[in-house]
């Protein structure tokens, strides 16, 4: 594992990162170099999972959505259908 790790570390060195791009004509490594000094460390964002709203499905296997009426078979009405 580690002579893999020092292969790939090698191949960065002398040509992923040296090459120069073709359309921005810039080294990702010197790119990264001045972005260095901007980035910051990584903070995860909590998001709260919003609560479902249940549709109510009518006789005539219709179902109001944001004012369209959308028609299911009847094997989808009793499942659980994810918006």
């Amino acid at each position: 594992m580690e002579t893999l790790n020092s292969e790939a570390l090698a191949w960065l060195a002398r040509t992923a990162n040296s090459l120069v791009h073709n359309y921005t004509k810039k080294s990702p490594q010197n790119e990264f170099e001045i972005e260095k000094l901007i980035l910051r460390e990584y903070s995860p964002i909590t998001i709260e999972p919003k609560q479902d709203k249940m549709y109510h499905v009518r006789k005539t296997n219709t179902v109001a959505f944001k004012s369209n009426f959308t028609l299911y078979p009847w094997e989808l009405i009793k499942v659980q259908v994810p918006k």
